[in-house]
């Protein structure tokens, strides 16, 4: 799935008829945080030259936090 395929899904399940709890959507905001960081990095340097630490700074994320959402830089 690329990420402007789970953008189409977390937006669809913003508008979905069950609400989803606090922490389901708090797991989604961190998570498009990163995938939004991880596009412009990848955009302006190189996906090669961008790096996880790169990730979580601009996504203002723990390092450990990123690999809670993605095995690697990979996914």
């Amino acid at each position: 799935m690329s990420w402007m395929d789970l953008m189409v899904v977390l937006r669809a399940m913003d508008s979905a008829d069950s609400p989803l709890s606090r922490r389901e959507r708090r797991r989604l905001e961190i998570r498009e945080r990163i995938l939004l960081a991880a596009h412009d990095l990848f955009q302006r340097n190189g996906y090669p030259a961008s790096t996880v630490a790169e990730i979580c700074e601009q996504a203002d994320v723990a390092y450990k936090t990123f690999f809670n959402h993605f095995a690697s830089k990979h996914d």
